[in-house]
């Protein structure tokens, strides 16, 4: 991981500390998180102590989001040798990997792409992101419908807008209508597996997400839904 750190950022640092738990069977695997434990942590790190939190909060939230990770797979950090000694028992009572993963950015990237695109809309990208912004500062719930011909920079809009969002540290759900078009976003999926939408629609057809659900909660959660390709 060493190679890792010198490259990559935080979150990616997790996901190959999780792929090593999963598939290198490590035989101290409490070692490692030792050792890069401040790496994996950086961005948990910033976010506590801007909120008046500890290192050690920061550590127990990293954790926290590995647990998440690895319940995806139906595994656990006590799967694991000594892996769970610093989690909250009260914390551990209830994960949402979905809402986990959905605030798992590292802030100091994502201003870094900000700085990078923002100078880069023109007048009517940037009102219309300023507009939408202002909205969920404001609280409001509102749909807006954003139109125009192909390569006039809608999903340029799009990721900028998520950026934004993301960098206040609130939870942003990016969907599209295909499997292609979601990888244009960050974090994106397709519209059907988010909103369990049915493959065959008819007269009568719902989508089935339970209220007390994981999904249920990360709609909640959401401060703002992108659909790219919505169909009209």
């Amino acid at each position: 991981m060493r190679e890792t750190c010198i490259n990559q950022n935080a979150k990616r640092l997790k996901n190959l500390f999780v792929t090593l738990l999963l598939f290198c069977s490590l035989l101290n695997p409490e070692v490692l998180w030792e050792k890069y434990r401040n790496d994996m942590s950086h961005d948990m790190r910033h976010r506590r102590i801007m909120n008046g939190g500890t290192t050690d909060d920061a550590y127990n939230d990293t954790l926290l989001l590995l647990e998440a990770k690895l319940a995806l797979t139906n595994k656990g950090l006590h799967d694991f040798s000594k892996m769970s000694f610093a989690l909250s028992p009260i914390k551990m009572l209830r994960v949402n990997p979905q809402l986990a993963a959905k605030l798992d950015y590292n802030r100091d990237v994502l201003h870094g792409y900000i700085n990078q695109n923002f100078p880069r809309l023109n007048i009517c990208q940037e009102i219309t992101l300023t507009t939408v912004f202002n909205v969920i500062a404001q609280g409001e719930g509102v749909v807006f419908f954003l139109d125009g011909p192909s390569g006039s920079g809608k999903t340029f809009v799009y990721k900028v807008l998520l950026a934004l969002v993301r960098r206040n540290g609130h939870v942003t759900i990016g969907v599209a209508s295909s499997g292609i078009a979601a990888l244009l976003l960050e974090g994106g999926r397709t519209a059907h597996s988010v909103f369990k939408i049915p493959i065959a629609l008819g007269r009568d057809s719902m989508c089935s997400i339970p209220l007390q659900s994981d999904s249920a909660e990360l709609l909640r959660e959401a401060k703002l839904i992108i659909w790219n390709k919505a169909p009209t």
